[in-house]
């Protein structure tokens, strides 16, 4: 997986999915938060890490084996903060959804209210 071009994301489905046999999929153990990694994956930090042990010639193609990631080492908040940390950007990348689907339907009226003033 090449987390530098976004190749890194959670299951928030419930459900199972397929996925490439190219991707590394994983699971955290009962005192991490899963949610919480989902985010960590995507930090500087993560990503600074992730380019010191990729492998590949082409940056597209690069990528961290399981038995490598598994191996790196970090500081990791207690499970409840990790669990608040998740909440936390899942609210806001909610908050961000919502904005976003506000300006879309801004952006269509206005569009329309234009094509409505030149006809």
């Amino acid at each position: 997986m090449n987390m530098t071009l976004g190749a890194a994301d959670l299951n928030l489905t419930g459900k199972k999915v397929a996925v490439s046999g190219y991707y590394t999929t994983m699971k955290a153990k009962e005192d991490y938060d899963n949610k919480y990694f989902g985010v960590w994956l995507k930090t500087p930090l993560a990503i600074k890490m992730y380019k010191l042990y990729a492998t590949g010639s082409l940056i597209e193609r690069q990528r961290v084996q399981f038995p490598t990631l598994s191996q790196i080492k970090t500081l990791v908040p207690s499970l409840e903060e990790q669990e608040k940390i998740g909440a936390f950007f899942r609210n806001l990348d909610n908050l961000i959804t919502l904005h976003q689907r506000k300006l879309n339907h801004l952006q269509e009226q206005k569009k329309s209210l234009l094509q409505q003033m030149f006809v």
